[in-house]
């Protein structure tokens, strides 16, 4: 007998998993709205995308993670991780948010060619990535093959992995050895840098959130990216 699950088994039984590509904003946007409640149905009570960091060897003071901050404290990038957003969905559903993932987290920047769509962010923190179960050797691998419409390379990740911009790779990883670091709470359902701003019901989500304790205090200082603007 197989010992592969039915389609609904899948279909019912959560994985964690988590994706990277650029900036995590964006990311996190397009699971919540196109995977959670639109494919999926959620309402607030069970929206679990979170923008966070994975993919590193190392942490900081307390196993801190955090966004570049004026202490220059636990930096995400120096300690070898990238931007990610993780989530938990069916099984039967790696396939639709991997579908979401290539085709909204990457643009064509040469023949055969493609790379996350936030260019301008260059390094490794913005390498692109996706953590599984088992990684490379998951029983998940085959439906991100299957979503993979760009035929992008899908490498083994050891962590602290080189930058992917310009290589039509992404690094796969085990999720079960690399942990995923949530983000600072002030990062979440934050808006693109863009001209067109997210929803008011979308970014409200971080209160809900934080409220039922679904974000935690990181412990991290105040991220640069929400400091307040001074004005003259």
């Amino acid at each position: 007998a197989s010992s592969l699950p039915s389609p609904m088994q899948a279909a019912a039984r959560n994985v964690v998993i988590f994706f990277a590509s650029g900036c995590f904003w964006g990311r996190q946007h397009d699971f919540v709205t196109r995977i959670e409640q639109q494919l999926l149905g959620r309402g607030v009570a069970n929206i679990s995308s979170l923008a966070g960091y994975a993919g590193g060897r190392k942490v900081g003071a307390g196993g801190r993670v955090c966004h570049y901050n004026s202490n220059e404290s636990d930096v995400y990038a120096t300690l070898g991780h990238a931007e990610a957003v993780q989530l938990i969905i069916p099984e039967g559903h790696v396939h639709d948010a991997a579908a979401v993932y290539f085709n909204g987290g990457f643009i064509q920047i040469g023949p055969d060619v493609w790379a996350r769509e936030d260019y301008r962010d260059q390094g490794p923190a913005y390498r692109a990535l996706i953590g599984l179960p088992g990684g490379i050797h998951s029983n998940l691998l085959e439906q991100v093959r299957r979503a993979n419409v760009h035929n992008m390379s899908l490498q083994v990740g050891l962590g602290d992995d080189a930058d992917t911009f310009g290589l039509n790779t992404v690094w796969v990883l085990d999720s079960n050895h690399f942990v995923f670091h949530q983000a600072e709470e002030c990062l979440q359902f934050h808006d693109l840098q863009d001209p067109l701003p997210y929803s008011h019901a979308y970014k409200a989500l971080r209160g809900e959130l934080v409220r039922t304790r679904r974000i935690i205090p990181t412990g991290c200082p105040l991220p640069y990216d929400c400091e307040p603007v001074l004005i003259d």
